[in-house]
C-alpha cells in the first residue's frame, strides 16, 4: 500500500508538468487510445504449449511445441529445444488422439508438412479450414515405415 501511495503521489505531481490541459488524473481519457489498437498489430500469442513425448527409446523426439495465433492464422511452432533423430520421409502430422502409438492408422491423422529441420525452432502453418479442436496432438512421423518419432498434446 505504501508503494501505491508513493507512486500515485509522484504521478500526480508529475502529471501537471507533462500536459497543461490535464488538471488531474481523472481528466485522462485512454478509451480512444485503447480502441485504436488493432488486434493484428499485437504480437503473436501462444494458445497452447506442451512437451514432446518419447514413443520409443531408440527414436527420441524432445522439446516444446506451441500453437501460435498471429494475424488471424494459426501455426505449430517447435521451440529452440526441439530435437529428433534422422529418418526418411519425416512428416509433421495432426493426430486425432491425445496419445500417439508407434504405428498409426490411415484416417486418424492429417499431414501438415515434411519436417524442416531435426533441431531448433521451426514453424508450420495450420492449413486454412483445419479446426485444431478436432485433433489431440501433433506428431513427428516417418511415413515410409509408419513409425511415430514423438508427439505433443494440443
Amino acid at each position: 500500500m505504501k508503494r501505491f501511495v508513493t507512486f500515485s503521489t509522484i504521478a500526480l505531481s508529475v502529471l501537471p508538468s507533462c500536459s497543461s490541459s490535464v488538471s488531474s488524473i481523472e481528466d485522462i481519457d485512454i478509451t480512444g487510445a485503447l480502441k485504436s489498437i488493432d488486434s493484428e498489430s499485437l504480437p503473436a500469442k501462444a494458445t497452447t504449449s506442451s512437451q514432446f513425448v518419447i514413443v520409443n527409446k531408440r527414436i527420441q523426439t524432445v522439446g516444446t511445441l506451441k500453437i501460435i495465433e498471429e494475424n488471424g492464422d494459426q501455426y505449430i511452432e517447435f521451440g529452440h529445444d526441439f530435437q529428433t533423430v534422422d529418418g526418411t520421409d519425416l512428416e509433421i502430422i495432426l493426430h486425432k488422439n491425445q496419445t500417439v502409438g508407434l504405428k498409426i492408422v490411415e484416417g486418424e491423422y492429417l499431414t501438415i508438412s515434411p519436417i524442416q529441420s531435426l533441431t531448433g525452432t521451426q514453424r508450420y502453418t495450420v492449413p486454412e479450414g483445419v479446426d485444431l479442436d478436432e485433433y489431440g496432438s501433433v506428431a513427428v512421423w516417418c511415413e515410409e515405415f509408419n513409425i511415430t518419432f514423438g508427439y505433443a498434446q494440443l
